[in-house]
């Protein structure tokens, strides 16, 4: 499954978009590009670098 650009980042909104959401045939997973990228692997671990946290 790849689903297209779906960035809509915007502080005033109740909600966030993000993508490209990737899931690979071994389960492993990844949501966004570059600095911002999610990585989840097959085991269920989750990966957040700092730039895709937002306050």
């Amino acid at each position: 499954m790849k689903r297209g650009n779906l960035y809509n980042i915007n502080n005033y909104d109740t909600f966030c978009k993000f993508g490209p959401l990737i899931v690979y045939e071994d389960g492993s997973a990844t949501l966004g590009s570059g600095d911002t990228q999610i990585t989840i692997s097959a085991s269920g671990e989750v990966k957040v670098p700092s730039a895709a946290i937002t306050t």
